[in-house]
């Protein structure tokens, strides 16, 4: 298990490190091909491949396959996944239409993350566990939609606009360090490393808060499961409110509330008449925090602009490159960070009971901390300057600009013509 667990881990590090490298190629090479699309083909290949040897491996094969194997799947992953969000963001520049563009890619992976859980209650198996034969079904399922799925977006989806390369700054390392001069992506990734941070603790130690520390471990499946099924009314609910206010404020709100309902827990006293209180603030939370799930993409898409209006590049798969290692590096630093804490006062899980310190520790990790983290980035947002009204002036700039180089452009062929030799 300790060997499985290093691979697993090697591979998560693999994966967020090629995050940069696949966003700079992305917005490299879409000045050649002027469209990300090839990406998405080449990483559906190498993840379709890399998919069924992980799930069906040969009966000699050890670590060795399992490791190589999952290396390939997370690169393959990655081809698909920075240049996937870049294009959905390059879609359209209208700031309620690139909110519905990743309110749909949201739910689509909500649904396809139910259709997963799904997979071991088909009449095929044995056992409603996952096991590798569940597995292999689910690598089919996954190719033959993923097929049907990247054949659509190749053929009948738009590309999205490309400016022409206008200064000299390279697409390269140096421009992951300048981007943090980019002031509303300094805000807007500063608020979502904080709240991430703060997600990632109180994600890990709901076990803990509930065995532990409310002494209803065997209730688990109740007071998550009907909290996560909301959560897909929630992110609906976010979505409508995005289209008739500030996408910024409406994050703030949503940290704000789920803050409210990350703290209330600490306030629970253990035993099984918590039960019915904790499932409502839980709840609570789920449906509150939607709107984390859909903001902060749509939101780096107006960045993305405003980065184009400062310095005439076309950036947007470096951009998702940075915040999708930032996604993944709040997973690793929140679950980190609560167990230092649970650790530091002294929680043990092998106990019965844990001391008062030790379930002061559970309290501060899961609720408290997480609690002030969200409303110190709901503060942060609340004066974001990346405004509707804003964004829409620097659309408005984008297009004179355009304008004018592809004005420029016709000047330049009809000198280069009235230059030619003539041919007898």
């Amino acid at each position: 298990m300790a060997s499985i667990s290093a691979v697993v881990l090697f591979s998560r590090i693999f994966d967020a490190i090629t995050d940069p490298v696949i966003g700079l190629l992305s917005d490299r090479y879409k000045r050649e091909w002027g469209t990300r699309k090839p990406w998405l083909v080449f990483g559906f290949v190498v993840t379709a491949l890399a998919a069924w040897f992980v799930s069906s491996p040969p009966e000699s094969s050890g670590l060795i396959h399992f490791a190589v194997w999952s290396l390939v799947f997370y690169f393959g992953w990655t081809m698909i996944e920075v240049p996937h969000n870049a294009w959905a963001a390059e879609i359209t520049e209208n700031y309620n239409r690139r909110t519905t563009v990743f309110f749909a890619k949201t739910m689509f992976a909500a649904v396809g993350a139910f259709v997963f859980a799904l997979v071991p209650l088909l009449p095929l198996f044995e056992t409603t566990e996952f096991t590798f034969e569940t597995m292999r079904v689910a690598a089919v399922i996954f190719v033959l939609l993923g097929l049907v799925c990247v054949i659509s977006a190749v053929r009948f989806a738009p590309s999205g606009e490309s400016l022409p390369r206008q200064s000299g700054m390279k697409l390269g390392p140096e421009f992951l360090f300048s981007m943090f001069e980019n002031g509303p992506f300094a805000r807007f990734i500063f608020a979502f490393v904080i709240s991430g941070l703060a997600a990632g603790m109180n994600g890990t130690l709901q076990f803990v808060f509930l065995d532990s520390y409310l002494g209803l471990g065997e209730h688990v499946s109740v007071a998550l499961g009907s909290g996560v099924f909301l959560g897909i009314f929630g992110i609906a609910g976010w979505y409508l409110l995005m289209l008739r206010m500030q996408k910024h404020r409406a994050w703030a709100i949503s940290l704000a509330l789920g803050a409210g309902w990350i703290l209330a827990p600490a306030l629970l006293a253990p035993g099984e008449q918590a039960l019915i209180p904790y499932m409502v603030m839980f709840a609570g939370m789920v449906l509150s925090i939607g709107a984390g799930l859909i903001a902060p993409y749509t939101l780096l898409g107006d960045i993305i602009d405003f980065d184009r209006w400062k310095t005439g590049e076309d950036r947007a798969g470096a951009y998702f490159a940075v915040f999708l290692f930032a996604v993944k590096l709040n997973t690793a630093l929140g679950g980190a960070a609560a167990f230092f804490l649970l650790d530091l006062t002294g929680y043990d899980a092998a106990a019965g009971s844990q001391s008062a310190v030790a379930s002061l520790g559970i309290r501060l990790a899961f609720a408290i901390v997480p609690g002030i983290l969200f409303l110190v980035g709901c503060a942060v947002m609340w004066t974001y300057p990346l405004t509707r009204a804003r964004h829409q002036e620097i659309l408005a700039e984008l297009e004179v600009r355009s304008a004018d180089l592809a004005k420029d452009g016709r000047k330049e062929k009809a000198v280069a013509g009235s230059a030619a030799p003539a041919t007898s």
